[in-house]
C-alpha cells in the first residue's frame, strides 16, 4: 500500500526540485542584471564633477521626495 503511494509522490517531487533550479537560474540572472544596471549606473556618475555626484547621492537617501517633486511638476505642467 505505501509502495505505489511514494510511487505517485515521486514525480511531484521531482517536479518542485525542478521548478526550484529554475528559479534559482532566475535568480541569478536577475542579480546579473541589476549588477549591470549598477555598473551603468556608476560609470555615469563618473563623468559628473564631485559636488554634482554627492548631490546625487544624497538625493538618493530620499526617494520619496523625488516623488513627491515629480508629482509637483507634472500637476503644474498641466495647469
Amino acid at each position: 500500500m505505501k509502495k505505489p503511494f511514494a510511487i505517485l509522490l515521486l514525480p511531484v517531487f521531482l517536479l518542485l526540485g525542478g521548478l526550484q533550479s529554475v528559479q534559482a537560474q532566475t535568480e541569478k540572472e536577475l542579480l546579473a542584471q541589476l549588477e549591470e544596471a549598477d555598473y551603468q549606473a556608476i560609470e555615469a556618475l563618473v563623468l559628473y564633477p564631485e559636488p554634482t555626484r554627492q548631490a546625487i547621492l544624497e538625493a538618493c537617501l530620499h526617494p520619496e521626495a523625488l516623488i513627491k517633486l515629480e508629482s509637483l511638476q507634472e500637476s503644474s505642467s498641466k495647469s
